[in-house]
């Protein structure tokens, strides 16, 4: 009976050895305390790490009781590798990837804190760059995630879900660094003062729009549309509706006339992507009763017009990726590239190879790494909610969705580098086969056991590159884009394009014995050959299947495009205040296809503003906001310059580099990276609104644009793309239970008044002064005395971030 009592947690804590029970109640009883201290660079830094820069940081443990077993380890992830620690008390080493391992010099004694200091590489400015989900094992134990780091499940913001980061984060990289803070005078210069949206207000802005008087009465439509397979958009259907015609006509690809008369709606276009788009201006157009009397004549400014997923390092599963999918269609955003395979995880099943996802799609304590990846971004001992996988009928119904929206999905398995999780399970593979004498065990093993290799990523793996001097990497690559093939050419949607990946490839082939071969028999040149000669070879395997390619611009730098078959893609992904402009004119001179992906404007997983509270990395931008991106000028690069800053918020030199080939301009694309992803609703807070913005650039060339660019008419435009997002799109949101993001409230004190803004029309502001218990609703010309706090509230009540106003 005592025991029983024990168990349930009635008796008072006391010392106790530990085993199961033990591990389970040091888990759910730990504190955790991560603290930054301060920001260094230069001497007390090592130099062969972070650039000469690092940050110091203290891991306070502490227990409500006696521990007097240490033969335990802590596991945690960290961004940023350790360089040094002291302490009297803990020890701490690198794994691989983020993963750390944690032990202890001594026992817990009740109520008395474990502290570790470390110095970790380059510096920490945001919450996310903490990783949730600590856990703790021990030798033939089940590890237990420390119930103090994992985060609600509804967890959004980063102060929610890492409620254990205590203390002030360091807001400047270095001495250089001027980054302003985002205060409420910050926000309040951003916005523009709110305008409602014309009736007319459709986003993207078409090419041609003119307005006629007056409106159509209507509350449902007669579609007739011979010859066009066009999906279900939500409009209203009825034989006796207002009819709607479509029909062919010459012109552009994707292009659309549409016009709104008394006598119904008339639509030409030029394919049944056109006809697509004209509906869904339709539907904007229409607000449940009429439409206005319009004229609308429209194409796209880029035929690329792309988002990037990344399902490989967080899983958000195929629900999610259905829905993004109707958004993106509703967007006029053409291309989906699907991230699927990475480090940490291989999130679509291949066929004949049920490592990949048996093994490779989930992350847990298996240190052997036979059942489960080790785990990596937060993952915890289990994986719970971040892992999984796309069947083949999965990835099908995705390709159908997509083809309904005329989406093209690109699929992406990354190679030879971030290629981790297809090392691992083909390892398992081959040791499954081996131990049973199997034939043909080493057919896709990635491994060349005699290369002695020793490298580091840019993520801090040491084993996560493909060899490309092996046979068996290039049988393994062949099965995949064959089988991947399959999958579309079942799905009745063809494979037009393969992303190879090819970026962050780390120097892993120095000592290979295949690679010196290779180099000794003249096959190449020397190891900088190796990685075009492995684009070479893949990408000759996807042009005989055939397939086009395409890969990031850092792999292809060293290609010369007249060597490979067919046309190739490149994603410049450079920052602009780093070459970005010289890298895209340069690959586009060249013969490659680019598609512009720079960081520093493109990137919707970094932060929204230059705030610790905000998720996201930010290595090449401290933000990127609606307003920022609304301002990116895609058809005059060098111009960007005269109102952007690098990345400390110092002006930069435009390269000015000479674009011969403007043609080979496909478009945008938009990248959302999913390591400090973990739910739909996080994806979300940061594709929206900032992925509409995005779909504006890719659509429609703004007239303000140009060398000499046309300030005011660039303010006017973003009042007018504000109102529309503000009256049309936060509603279509907000009935779709779509977490975006809620504008924190801008404020500005003039003459002891205050004056609080929001950029979009139809959200409430609201205030909680000092002392209060309650939010109320703010109105202009309310008495507000400092310090109150402040935010945004959605039409549905959903409150947005708070900020506080001291003065």
């Amino acid at each position: 009976m005592k025991a029983l009592i024990s168990l349930l947690g009635l008796l008072p804590l006391a010392a106790q050895a530990l085993d199961q029970t033990g591990l389970e109640r040091m888990a759910n009883n730990l504190d955790v305390r991560y603290e930054i201290l301060r920001a260094l660079q230069g001497e007390p830094c090592d130099p062969a790490f972070g650039d000469g820069h690092c940050y110091e940081v203290r891991l306070t443990l502490t227990l409500p009781y006696d521990q007097v077993d240490t033969d335990w380890q802590l596991y945690l992830g960290l961004v940023n590798p350790v360089q040094s620690f002291k302490s009297d008390s803990l020890r701490i080493n690198h794994q691989n990837g983020d993963l750390h391992q944690l032990t202890a010099k001594v026992p817990f004694e009740k109520g008395q804190p474990l502290s570790i200091d470390w110095r970790a590489n380059f510096w920490q400015l945001g919450y996310t760059d903490t990783l949730p989900n600590f856990y703790l094992a021990a030798p033939g134990l089940k590890a237990v995630v420390v119930k103090a780091t994992q985060p609600p499940a509804d967890a959004v913001l980063p102060k929610d879900e890492l409620p254990f980061v205590k203390g002030d984060i360091p807001h400047l990289r270095t001495a250089d660094d001027h980054t302003p803070v985002a205060d409420g005078q910050w926000y309040f210069s951003r916005y523009p003062a709110a305008a409602p949206a014309p009736l007319e207000a459709v986003l993207p802005e078409p090419k041609s729009l003119s307005r006629q008087l007056g409106e159509v009465k209507a509350t449902a439509f007669a579609l007739k549309a011979p010859g066009f397979k066009l999906p279900k958009l939500g409009l209203p259907l009825s034989p006796n509706g207002l009819a709607v015609s479509i029909s062919r006509q010459q012109g552009p690809a994707e292009s659309y006339r549409l016009k709104v008369e008394d006598k119904g709606v008339a639509i030409t276009a030029s394919d049944d992507a056109g006809a697509y788009y004209a509906l869904v201006t339709l539907t904007q157009l229409f607000d449940g009763s009429q439409l206005p009397k319009v004229t609308i004549d429209d194409s796209p400014r880029y035929p690329f017009r792309g988002l990037h997923l990344d399902l490989a390092r967080n899983f958000l599963g195929k629900d999610f990726v259905l829905q993004l999918i109707d958004e993106m269609g509703a967007l006029k955003l053409n291309k989906l590239h699907l991230h699927l395979a990475d480090d940490e995880g291989w999130r679509l099943a291949i066929p004949g190879l049920p490592e990949l996802t048996r093994m490779a799609s989930k992350r847990c304590h298996d240190p052997q790494e036979e059942r489960c990846l080790q785990p990596q971004l937060g993952a915890g001992p289990d994986g719970a909610g971040r892992d999984g996988f796309l069947t083949p009928a999965d990835y099908q119904d995705l390709l159908r969705a997509a083809q309904a929206h005329h989406i093209e999905v690109i699929p992406s398995l990354d190679m030879p580098g971030h290629s981790r999780a297809a090392i691992r399970a083909m390892e398992v593979r081959f040791r499954r086969l081996s131990a049973d004498n199997m034939a043909g065990a080493g057919q896709y093993r990635l491994v060349e056991p005699a290369n002695g290799s020793r490298y580091q990523s840019i993520q801090y793996y040491d084993d996560n590159t493909l060899n490309p001097c092996i046979d068996s990497t290039y049988a393994f690559t062949q099965r995949v884009f064959s089988a991947v093939q399959a999958m579309h050419q079942q799905a009745g949607v063809p494979l037009k394009r393969y992303h190879i990946g090819a970026d962050e490839t780390a120097g892993a082939w120095h000592d290979s014995p295949a690679c010196k071969a290779l180099i000794a028999n003249g096959e190449i040149k020397d190891q900088h050959d190796l990685l075009p000669y492995f684009l070479g070879k893949v990408i000759g395997q996807l042009h005989d299947l055939g397939i086009e390619a395409a890969a990031w611009s850092d792999g292809l730098e060293r290609v010369d495009p007249k060597t490979l078959p067919g046309k190739v893609q490149s994603n410049v992904w450079t920052p602009l205040f780093w070459g970005g402009e010289k890298v895209a004119h340069q690959m586009a001179n060249q013969g490659f296809e680019v598609v512009y992906s720079f960081p520093d404007l493109t990137y919707l997983d970094f932060p929204q503003a230059p705030d610790p509270q905000e998720p996201g990395y930010y290595w090449g931008s401290r933000y990127i906001d609606d307003t920022k991106l609304y301002r990116f000028m895609p058809g005059q690069l060098a111009a960007n310059a005269q109102q952007f800053k690098d990345r400390q918020q110092n002006p930069y030199q435009a390269d000015n580099w000479p674009l011969e080939k403007p043609a080979n301009i496909l478009g945008l694309q938009g990248q959302l990276w999913t390591e400090t992803v973990r739910s739909p609703a996080q994806a979300w807070y940061r594709l929206l609104p900032r992925l509409a913005v995005l779909a504006e650039k890719a659509w429609h060339q703004s007239p303000w644009e140009g060398p000499q660019p046309d300030w005011a008419g660039q303010a006017q435009g973003w009042q007018r793309l504000a109102a529309t997002l503000g009256s049309k799109w936060l509603p279509r949101w907000d009935k779709e239970g779509l977490h975006y993001r809620l504008p924190p409230v801008g404020v500005q004190k003039e003459n002891g008044q205050y004056h609080l803004r929001l950029p979009y029309p139809g959200l409430t502001i609201e205030v909680l002064p000092q002392g209060a218990s309650q939010w109320q609703q703010w109105h202009p010309g309310m008495a507000l005395k400092a310090p109150f706090k402040t935010r945004a509230k959605s039409r549905q009540g959903r409150p947005g971030r708070a900020i506080e106003i001291s003065e």
